[in-house]
């Protein structure tokens, strides 16, 4: 380390960049050392040749070496290391403290920093003051100022002001679309500036019209687009619906996209003339729409705008996709929604298509809450049908999750004559061990004794007696659950047992 005697070396003149004689720059300096507080002027009169180096001392001298005497192999290599100076002014080992865990005994830290010239754009070279940036470590700086330009203000309440912004946002229009300040403040302007309304929004549909499918799927641009349907006339709507086309359908299934279009289909409602447009525009991609999470919202919006002779293409669409739409999560919600709002005409060919897919629709998780809703309405004529339908697969639907629920319903709902017809294929099973211990099939048969005849009943409960010890012990606690209720239900049930085992 290289380390200078101190008391040869008094401060003869301050580090400047200028042409300053040593007299005059010694005279500054010691008059900072005097105006400086004791424990500042103390730090630097022990400071000595640091401050005031007489010639150029390397970064790497204000550390000591470090030590050798460990005797682990890995130390053994230990050179001087590089010392860099950091954005503080401030010499550091490199790798250093940042980009490896500090070891003091490698790399012990001296009681006091150097201080470093460090370079300041906001002054000229000349002259040196030492200013406590932090506490303990002390900088030069330059002690004449530099005027900083300030930036120009510009008042944005004006009207001359506001325009130009607006001018500029819509040259860019684009680009605007996508910034969310720039949508606030033209949505802002719409709202407010209710002279310059009407021109400003005449200005944003020429600018918009070409793209304006892809402007309202944006993330801010889409309020805007909202916004502007409520104040652009029907010709502009017209023009709108008819650009749309087979943009159609990226619009509706986008999360931004389908409020903008419910917008637009909400204020086009409002001219009966822009009816048969709607029509046109959705016409060909209903079900493409219905089962999307987001698109399903605007058939739905559909349905309540348009009237009967105008949703006719609707109906129709859904009709002829049904199987797909009553086997999509949304799609069967709105499915049933078609259910409740149609005409008789059009509900009576929706029900009949339900009715022929019946078989595939209640066992699906989705389908099977279609049947269940038009077994619901209690039309027995229509139950009946779908009795027909699942004969000779009552039994194998019994055992199913989705299809014993309809099953059930049917037992509910349905003509005298096709809930005995359901109970005598459920009689043809030889032992009901396996229904009652089915988690799903055990509530068939408990529905069946409900709804049967005396003569079937009885002639179930004897087939089901042989069964009602092994369902206790083979069925663990769901066993003793059923045959718990059965017993209360039927107690000869148990009665016959007790003899049994007499």
């Amino acid at each position: 380390m290289c380390i200078r005697d101190r008391s040869k070396n008094k401060p003869s003149a301050t580090v400047s960049g200028t042409g300053v004689d040593s007299k005059r720059s010694s005279e500054q300096s010691k008059k900072g050392l005097e105006s400086s507080p004791p424990k500042i002027a103390e730090m630097n009169e022990e400071a000595g040749d640091f401050l005031y180096p007489s010639e150029p001392v390397h970064p790497a001298s204000f550390f000591p070496q470090p030590p050798l005497q460990y005797s682990d192999s890995r130390m053994t290599n230990i050179q001087s290391p590089l010392v860099v100076i950091n954005n503080y002014g401030i010499p550091s080992p490199y790798p250093g403290m940042y980009s490896m865990q500090y070891n003091p005994m490698m790399y012990p830290m001296p009681s006091y920093y150097p201080m470093m010239a460090m370079p300041n754009t906001y002054f000229p070279e000349g002259g040196s003051q030492y200013v406590e940036y932090s506490p303990g470590i002390f900088y030069p700086i330059n002690s004449v100022p530099r005027a900083i330009p300030q930036p120009k203000l510009v008042n944005l309440n004006t009207t001359k002001a506001q325009d130009e912004i607006i001018n500029s946002l819509l040259s860019e229009i684009a680009k605007s679309l996508n910034d969310q300040s720039s949508c606030r403040l033209l949505q802002k302007k719409l709202e407010e500036d209710s002279t310059g309304r009407a021109l400003l929004a005449s200005k944003l549909f020429q600018k918009m019209i070409d793209k304006i499918g892809e402007y309202m799927k944006l993330p801010f641009g889409n309020y805007l687009c909202q916004k502007l349907f409520e104040i652009w006339k029907k010709e502009e709507l017209q023009e709108i619906l008819t650009q749309l086309g087979d943009d159609i359908v990226a619009i509706c299934n986008n999360i931004h996209g389908t409020r903008s279009i419910q917008q637009l289909f909400e204020q086009s409602a409002k001219h009966p003339e822009l009816h048969k447009e709607i029509s046109k525009t959705l016409s060909g991609h209903i079900a493409e729409i219905i089962i999307d999470i987001n698109g399903n919202h605007v058939v739905q919006l559909c349905l309540k705008i348009l009237q009967s002779k105008e949703s006719v293409f609707l109906y129709e669409e859904v009709t002829a996709n049904c199987l797909l739409i009553a086997t999509q999560k949304h799609g069967c919600c709105v499915l049933q929604k078609c259910l409740d709002i149609a005409d008789p005409d059009n509900k009576g060919k929706l029900i009949e298509k339900i009715v022929q897919n019946c078989l595939e629709l209640v066992q699906d998780q989705y389908g099977n809450y279609v049947v269940q809703y038009i077994i619901d309405l209690k039309r027995l004529a229509i139950n009946s049908r779908i009795a027909d339908k699942l004969k000779g697969s009552i039994l194998h639907l019994s055992n199913k999750k989705y299809s014993s629920n309809v099953i059930e319903k049917l037992l509910e709902n349905n003509e005298k004559e096709k809930k005995e017809q359901i109970i005598d294929e459920v009689l043809t099973v030889e032992s009901y061990l396996s229904l009652l211990l089915d988690p799903y099939g055990n509530y068939v048969i408990q529905k069946a004794l409900d709804f049967s005849t005396e003569k079937q009943r009885h002639f179930l409960l004897k087939k089901i007696k042989p069964d009602m010890k092994e369902l206790k012990l083979q069925g663990g606690d769901f066993g003793k659950k059923i045959a718990a209720k059965l017993f209360k239900a039927y107690p000869m049930l148990e009665v016959e047992e007790t003899e049994q085992e007499l």
